[in-house]
């Protein structure tokens, strides 16, 4: 039977466990990825580029999480322990590339026992190679707190919470050190993929507006993620 046949098979238990633990949108998005995946490996003939097996787990490594990344900024996954490490994700809020790195780790190295380790550590540097370069590509995970100076800030909130879909906490009657006029401080915690929204909003909205951006903030508590990667 064909490597192809035997993905698409390996993952119909996975697509059941998306479909109840993620969003029927994920999943059928995923499954057709699988799909399609499963296809080309069947449909494309094998030709040997390179045989140095260091440059084929970093070329290949980075090529598969550039996939895997855009595939998650899409709001769909590539199928596989992709799914396990995006239910990981949404539950413990890390990256969900040090997930698959971990999972696929685990997996590599009992395989080493069997196939041997050179083979192991090539596998290995592909995994690293794979996770970094998801977690380049997928900015929906990566937080940041903002902090927004504004004399109106009813309009920016408003647009914040209508089109980033993001609470925002408002204080009221700071004063500037050298105008002194009286301002407002807004804070939001977003991510860093929602960003160009927000610089767009508050052109349109209070272009006086001063904003800072902290990047990595640590979150505490329910932190909603954006309505695209709930995948409902």
């Amino acid at each position: 039977m064909s490597v192809g046949i035997w993905i698409f098979i390996v993952n119909i238990p996975l697509f059941f466990l998306a479909w109840f633990k993620i969003g029927k949108q994920f999943t059928i998005f995923t499954l057709v990825a699988v799909a399609c995946n499963s296809l080309a490996i069947i449909l494309i003939p094998e030709n040997t580029i390179i045989t140095d097996p260091i440059i084929c787990a970093i070329f290949g490594g980075a090529l598969s999480g550039a996939g895997v990344g855009f595939a998650f900024k899409q709001g769909i996954s590539s199928g596989g322990m992709d799914i396990i490490s995006f239910i990981i994700k949404k539950k413990t809020q890390r990256r969900i590339g040090g997930i698959i790195m971990l999972i696929n780790g685990v997996i590599v190295f009992i395989a080493g026992a069997f196939f041997g380790w050179p083979a192991m550590f090539y596998s290995a540097l592909s995994i690293i190679t794979n996770g970094r370069m998801v977690d380049f590509i997928f900015t929906n995970q990566v937080k940041a707190q903002v902090l927004i100076i504004t004399r109106d800030p009813e309009a920016v909130s408003k647009a914040i919470i209508d089109n980033l879909h993001r609470g925002v906490t408002v204080i009221k009657g700071a004063e500037g050190g050298y105008t002194k006029s009286t301002e407002a401080v807004l804070i939001s915690v977003i991510t860093r993929y929602e960003l160009p929204i927000l610089e767009k909003v508050l052109h349109s909205v209070d272009a006086k507006s001063f904003a800072s951006v902290s990047y990595d903030c640590k979150i505490i508590g329910n932190f909603n993620e954006m309505k695209n990667e709930a995948t409902e």
